[in-house]
Protein backbone atom coordinates (compact mmCIF):
# COMPACT_ATOMS: atom_id res chain seq x y z
CA UNK A 1 0.00 0.00 0.00
CA UNK A 2 0.72 3.70 -0.31
CA UNK A 3 0.46 6.05 1.82
CA UNK A 4 -0.16 10.00 1.25
CA UNK A 5 0.45 10.95 5.33
CA UNK A 6 0.11 10.21 8.66
CA UNK A 7 -1.35 12.51 11.61
CA UNK A 8 0.69 11.63 14.46
CA UNK A 9 -2.25 12.54 16.86
CA UNK A 10 -5.71 12.85 17.27
CA UNK A 11 -8.53 13.37 19.46
CA UNK A 12 -11.64 13.54 17.54
CA UNK A 13 -11.08 11.31 14.60
CA UNK A 14 -11.68 8.32 16.77
CA UNK A 15 -14.95 9.19 19.29
CA UNK A 16 -13.11 8.30 22.83
CA UNK A 17 -9.96 6.53 21.33
CA UNK A 18 -6.61 8.58 21.29
CA UNK A 19 -5.57 7.94 17.78
CA UNK A 20 -2.82 8.89 14.86
CA UNK A 21 -4.43 9.01 11.35
CA UNK A 22 -2.88 7.47 8.21
CA UNK A 23 -4.25 8.46 4.65
CA UNK A 24 -3.99 5.97 1.39
CA UNK A 25 -3.87 7.50 -1.52
CA UNK A 26 -6.43 6.76 -4.38
CA UNK A 27 -10.16 7.58 -4.66
CA UNK A 28 -13.08 6.48 -6.99
CA UNK A 29 -14.57 9.61 -6.56
CA UNK A 30 -13.62 13.25 -7.31
CA UNK A 31 -15.73 15.28 -5.09
CA UNK A 32 -15.60 19.04 -6.35
CA UNK A 33 -15.32 20.29 -2.57
CA UNK A 34 -12.69 17.46 -1.37
CA UNK A 35 -9.69 18.91 0.79
CA UNK A 36 -7.42 15.79 0.27
CA UNK A 37 -7.37 16.37 -3.66
CA UNK A 38 -3.46 15.11 -3.43
CA UNK A 39 -4.53 11.65 -2.10
CA UNK A 40 -6.83 11.53 -4.88
CA UNK A 41 -4.60 10.27 -7.51
CA UNK A 42 -1.28 10.76 -8.85
CA UNK A 43 2.33 10.15 -6.14
CA UNK A 44 4.35 12.37 -4.56
CA UNK A 45 8.23 12.08 -3.39
CA UNK A 46 6.61 12.33 0.32
CA UNK A 47 4.39 9.39 -0.23
CA UNK A 48 5.35 6.34 2.58
CA UNK A 49 5.55 3.08 2.22
CA UNK A 50 3.37 0.25 4.22
CA UNK A 51 7.07 -0.61 5.85
CA UNK A 52 7.28 2.77 6.99
CA UNK A 53 3.80 3.42 8.10
CA UNK A 54 3.94 0.00 10.54
CA UNK A 55 7.61 1.66 11.79
CA UNK A 56 5.75 4.35 12.88
CA UNK A 57 3.18 2.76 14.67
CA UNK A 58 6.02 0.14 16.55
CA UNK A 59 7.12 3.58 17.96
CA UNK A 60 3.46 4.55 19.24
CA UNK A 61 2.82 1.03 20.80
CA UNK A 62 1.81 1.97 24.24
CA UNK A 63 1.02 5.08 23.57
CA UNK A 64 -1.80 5.39 21.10
CA UNK A 65 -4.61 3.30 21.70
CA UNK A 66 -6.25 3.71 17.97
CA UNK A 67 -5.30 3.97 14.38
CA UNK A 68 -7.55 6.07 11.27
CA UNK A 69 -7.42 4.36 8.24
CA UNK A 70 -8.70 7.05 5.82
CA UNK A 71 -7.93 8.55 2.11
CA UNK A 72 -9.01 8.64 -0.38
CA UNK A 73 -10.30 5.33 -0.16
CA UNK A 74 -9.22 2.68 1.91
CA UNK A 75 -11.13 0.17 0.61
CA UNK A 76 -9.57 0.46 -3.40
CA UNK A 77 -6.38 -1.25 -1.77
CA UNK A 78 -6.23 -5.62 -2.39
CA UNK A 79 -3.60 -4.92 0.25
CA UNK A 80 -5.97 -3.36 2.94
CA UNK A 81 -7.20 -6.24 4.92
CA UNK A 82 -3.40 -7.99 5.38
CA UNK A 83 -2.22 -3.92 6.63
CA UNK A 84 -4.85 -4.06 9.35
CA UNK A 85 -4.41 -7.45 10.27
CA UNK A 86 -0.32 -6.14 10.86
CA UNK A 87 -2.18 -3.11 12.84
CA UNK A 88 -4.31 -5.06 14.97
CA UNK A 89 -1.39 -7.57 15.71
CA UNK A 90 0.24 -4.59 17.36
CA UNK A 91 -2.49 -3.74 19.12
CA UNK A 92 -3.98 -1.27 18.31
CA UNK A 93 -8.19 -0.63 17.70
CA UNK A 94 -9.10 0.52 14.23
CA UNK A 95 -11.48 3.08 12.87
CA UNK A 96 -12.07 2.84 9.26
CA UNK A 97 -13.20 5.65 6.71
CA UNK A 98 -15.31 4.89 3.81
CA UNK A 99 -17.17 6.49 1.18
CA UNK A 100 -19.25 2.88 0.95
CA UNK A 101 -18.63 2.12 -2.57
CA UNK A 102 -17.27 -1.26 -1.91
CA UNK A 103 -20.01 -2.95 1.00
CA UNK A 104 -18.51 -6.37 0.27
CA UNK A 105 -15.14 -5.52 1.71
CA UNK A 106 -17.09 -3.37 4.54
CA UNK A 107 -18.37 -6.93 5.00
CA UNK A 108 -15.27 -9.04 4.70
CA UNK A 109 -13.41 -6.49 7.35
CA UNK A 110 -15.92 -6.55 9.61
CA UNK A 111 -15.88 -10.21 10.09
CA UNK A 112 -12.71 -10.77 10.22
CA UNK A 113 -12.57 -8.14 13.07
CA UNK A 114 -9.92 -6.17 11.44
CA UNK A 115 -12.08 -2.55 12.44
CA UNK A 116 -13.85 -1.29 15.39
CA UNK A 117 -15.74 1.75 14.14
CA UNK A 118 -16.39 3.07 10.80
CA UNK A 119 -17.64 6.59 9.03
CA UNK A 120 -19.41 6.47 6.09
CA UNK A 121 -19.68 9.10 3.72
CA UNK A 122 -23.28 10.21 2.68
CA UNK A 123 -22.41 13.14 -0.04
CA UNK A 124 -25.51 14.00 -1.47
CA UNK A 125 -28.64 12.99 -2.76
CA UNK A 126 -28.87 9.74 -5.16
CA UNK A 127 -29.71 12.42 -7.79
CA UNK A 128 -26.89 14.48 -6.95
CA UNK A 129 -23.80 11.79 -6.42
CA UNK A 130 -22.86 12.08 -10.16
CA UNK A 131 -22.26 16.25 -10.34
CA UNK A 132 -21.12 16.49 -6.54
CA UNK A 133 -19.02 13.55 -6.53
CA UNK A 134 -17.39 12.81 -10.01
CA UNK A 135 -19.57 9.46 -10.32
CA UNK A 136 -23.01 7.99 -8.80
CA UNK A 137 -23.06 5.92 -5.82
CA UNK A 138 -25.10 6.47 -2.77
CA UNK A 139 -23.89 4.56 0.00
CA UNK A 140 -27.10 2.56 1.12
CA UNK A 141 -26.14 -0.52 0.67
CA UNK A 142 -23.11 0.10 2.99
CA UNK A 143 -24.66 1.65 5.51
CA UNK A 144 -27.51 -1.23 5.50
CA UNK A 145 -24.74 -4.21 5.81
CA UNK A 146 -22.74 -2.30 8.57
CA UNK A 147 -26.56 -2.12 10.06
CA UNK A 148 -27.17 -5.50 9.84
CA UNK A 149 -23.69 -6.91 10.60
CA UNK A 150 -24.33 -4.62 14.30
CA UNK A 151 -21.05 -2.81 14.06
CA UNK A 152 -20.52 0.61 15.43
CA UNK A 153 -20.79 2.91 13.04
CA UNK A 154 -21.76 6.51 12.15
CA UNK A 155 -22.74 8.72 8.79
CA UNK A 156 -20.73 11.77 7.94
CA UNK A 157 -22.37 14.41 5.47
CA UNK A 158 -20.02 18.25 4.08
CA UNK A 159 -22.25 21.04 4.12
CA UNK A 160 -21.29 21.70 0.14
CA UNK A 161 -21.80 24.85 -1.60
CA UNK A 162 -25.29 24.21 -2.92
CA UNK A 163 -26.88 21.43 -0.32
CA UNK A 164 -30.14 23.11 0.53
CA UNK A 165 -31.95 22.76 4.13
CA UNK A 166 -34.69 21.19 1.94
CA UNK A 167 -32.07 18.79 0.53
CA UNK A 168 -30.45 17.72 3.61
CA UNK A 169 -33.92 16.96 5.16
CA UNK A 170 -34.59 14.94 2.26
CA UNK A 171 -31.09 13.29 2.56
CA UNK A 172 -32.26 12.94 5.90
CA UNK A 173 -35.29 10.75 4.90
CA UNK A 174 -33.32 8.47 3.04
CA UNK A 175 -31.86 6.64 5.55
CA UNK A 176 -33.28 4.89 8.96
CA UNK A 177 -32.51 6.64 12.40
CA UNK A 178 -28.52 6.47 12.13
CA UNK A 179 -26.37 5.75 15.52
CA UNK A 180 -24.53 9.07 14.83
CA UNK A 181 -25.19 11.38 11.77
CA UNK A 182 -22.24 13.97 11.57
CA UNK A 183 -22.37 17.15 9.95
CA UNK A 184 -19.19 18.65 8.77
CA UNK A 185 -19.22 22.54 7.88
CA UNK A 186 -17.39 23.22 4.58
CA UNK A 187 -14.21 24.81 4.70
CA UNK A 188 -12.30 26.49 1.38
CA UNK A 189 -10.39 23.86 -0.13
CA UNK A 190 -6.77 24.85 -0.50
CA UNK A 191 -6.63 23.11 -4.16
CA UNK A 192 -9.14 22.80 -6.06
CA UNK A 193 -9.92 22.65 -10.05
CA UNK A 194 -10.35 25.71 -11.62
CA UNK A 195 -13.75 25.30 -13.31
CA UNK A 196 -14.86 24.47 -9.38
CA UNK A 197 -14.01 27.75 -7.96
CA UNK A 198 -17.77 29.49 -8.96
CA UNK A 199 -19.47 26.48 -7.42
CA UNK A 200 -17.27 26.69 -4.31
CA UNK A 201 -18.11 30.06 -3.25
CA UNK A 202 -22.06 29.18 -3.56
CA UNK A 203 -23.35 29.41 -0.57
CA UNK A 204 -23.54 26.92 1.97
CA UNK A 205 -25.16 26.02 4.94
CA UNK A 206 -24.11 27.98 8.26
CA UNK A 207 -23.70 26.83 12.02
CA UNK A 208 -26.07 29.98 12.56
CA UNK A 209 -28.69 28.22 9.47
CA UNK A 210 -28.53 24.12 11.53
CA UNK A 211 -29.03 25.67 15.12
CA UNK A 212 -32.02 27.56 13.70
CA UNK A 213 -33.28 23.78 12.14
CA UNK A 214 -32.16 21.52 14.55
CA UNK A 215 -35.16 20.76 16.37
CA UNK A 216 -36.63 19.96 12.27
CA UNK A 217 -33.76 17.64 11.60
CA UNK A 218 -33.31 16.03 15.00
CA UNK A 219 -37.29 14.90 14.47
CA UNK A 220 -35.40 13.09 11.29
CA UNK A 221 -32.43 11.90 12.37
CA UNK A 222 -31.89 11.75 16.38
CA UNK A 223 -28.26 10.80 16.13
CA UNK A 224 -27.37 14.33 14.84
CA UNK A 225 -24.34 15.79 15.77
CA UNK A 226 -22.14 19.27 14.34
Amino acid sequence: MIFGGIQRLSTIDFPGVLSCVVFTRGCDLDCFYCHNRALVSGQSEDDLSEEEVLAFLNKRVGKLSGVVVRGGEPTMWPELQDFLKKVRKRGFQIKLDSNGQRPAVLRALWEEGLFNYAAIDVKALPKDYAAVCGAPGFPQEAVSTLMALGAPFEVRTTLYPGLTLDALKELFKLLPNMPRWRLNFFRMPQVYKAWDERRLHAPALTRGKIDEAKEQLLKLQSGLTY
